[in-house]
């Protein structure tokens, strides 16, 4: 019985690392200078939010909240193209390469995509134009189109220098730039919605305001980090890596635009509104999983480059449970939460935002899953398992809105990140069962 028991231990010590308490707790000290301050960003975008929430919802109407949430669906088809995934490439080869080389691969990303896109922003502009006559959307195109293009543009030199910092881990200076985009973004359309009664036009353009200033300041502080020596190998080595990574983000576009735009073709302004303001409570979630992934962004990919697989099980383990409180909390304060946030007029918001705030989590927990297979250079898994969550939105987008409407598509936005979940576990399930058939065959 005891030599049972002893092998019983032994195999569950071999799954479970020793002292695993004592290494969560140090990956916890480690972790929580970083973490604070990544929060801090957050949590004074939920209070500036939480103050001037209402105050929106008093000046905005369901058609304002329908136009806001339509066009930030649109210019999602537009981000993987205009990032590149440039920002991740600077993230996975961070800490392999030297000072000089660092600053020498930052100069030509950064020049690179400044002037790619100003050409791309014109060729998307007559794009969209095609598409509202042709598809009848029942929005105008103008002037939201040019203050959504600006907004994107100038938001590339300020995830340049967020994750610059979150590599170098100065997680005090993310904190100061992350605050200013995010209190000059909500102060500006603040005066906008409420002093000069702008709508749609004013929450909007706020939010470019915002990050106009931020991108500037941004820009400014990386002409220090860079060596203005061009190498359009660096470019091809760049193009190379990301090529997959580029595919991935577009894949995923139908996860994160479909809803709205197959929601748009019901005409039903009334519920899309209370849809996409449920969606922005919930998007909090969201926010809190992103600021806990880059507080451990970095240890992350030392962890893959150390080969230190336990470590990095035991940090992604952490994230999620640090995601698990915020996202419970929302749902069960979801109503008391849009009844303040909307000044009661939106109250039924509620309904929508628990559903979302369960897919918030999925997704986030996906991200953190997709993360570790991005920094082990596997840019065609990472493909595949945007490619499945794509697949996964098309079929279920379309069959959960003609079935059951708003509710069948905030539904999806767990089930397609699930999908992605399960993709990546049965693959490695599959791959280890093979490694240990074959580890068993005589020689």
């Amino acid at each position: 019985m005891k030599a049972i028991e002893t092998k019983s231990n032994k195999n569950i010590l071999h799954f479970i690392p020793k002292n695993a308490w004592l290494k969560v707790k140090k990956r916890l000290r480690d972790n929580f200078k970083n973490t604070l301050l990544s929060y801090s960003a957050v949590i004074i975008q939920i209070a500036i939010g939480i103050f001037t929430a209402p105050i929106f919802a008093q000046n905005l109407s369901p058609t304002d909240y329908s136009i806001v949430s339509y066009y930030n669906s649109l210019v999602l088809f537009l981000y993987p193209v205009l990032h590149l995934s440039f920002g991740n490439y600077y993230s996975v080869m961070f800490h392999k390469k030297s000072e000089e080389e660092r600053k020498r691969l930052l100069f030509n990303l950064v020049v690179f995509l400044s002037v790619f896109d100003i050409v791309l922003l014109v060729i998307s502009y007559y794009i969209f134009v095609l598409y509202f006559n042709v598809a009848h959307v029942s929005f105008d195109l103008t002037p939201y189109i040019f203050i959504v293009l600006a907004q994107i543009y100038f938001f590339v030199w300020f995830v340049f220098q967020q994750t610059h910092y979150r590599m170098k881990r100065e997680f005090l200076k993310y904190f100061l730039i992350t605050t200013l985009k995010n209190v000059s973004s909500i102060g500006s359309a603040l005066v906008l919605v409420a002093l000069y009664k702008m709508g749609a036009t004013g929450r909007l353009l706020g939010g470019t305001i915002g990050t106009f200033l931020a991108g500037v300041v941004s820009i400014s502080l990386l002409r220090s980090k860079m060596q203005p020596t061009f190498d359009f190998q660096i470019i091809k080595d760049a193009l190379k890596f990301c090529g997959p990574l580029i595919l991935s983000g577009l894949v995923i576009i139908p996860f994160r635009a479909l809803d709205g735009i197959l929601l748009e073709k019901k005409h039903d302004v009334d519920s899309f509104s209370l849809y996409s303001i449920g969606k922005n409570h919930a998007n909090y979630i969201y926010v809190f999983g992103t600021s806990i992934y880059q507080a451990f962004e970095t240890e992350l990919f030392l962890n893959i480059h150390n080969k230190a697989r336990k470590q990095m099980y035991i940090n992604m383990f952490i994230m999620s449970v640090l995601l698990l409180a915020p996202t419970a909390l929302y749902i069960i304060f979801a109503k008391p939460i849009a009844n303040y946030l909307t000044s009661g007029r939106y109250v039924d918001a509620y309904y929508y935002g628990r559903i979302h705030a369960i897919g918030f989590f999925f997704v986030n927990v996906s991200v953190f899953i997709r993360t570790v297979v991005m920094g082990k250079q596997k840019s065609s898994m990472y493909f595949f398992i945007n490619l499945t969550g794509a697949l996964a939105s098309i079929v279920l987008y379309n069959i959960m809105i003609t079935f059951f409407g708003f509710t069948g598509a905030a539904i999806t936005r767990s089930l397609v990140p699930i999908t992605m979940i399960m993709f990546v576990v049965i693959y490695y399930m599959i791959k280890w069962k093979k490694a240990k058939s074959k580890s068993k065959r005589p020689v």
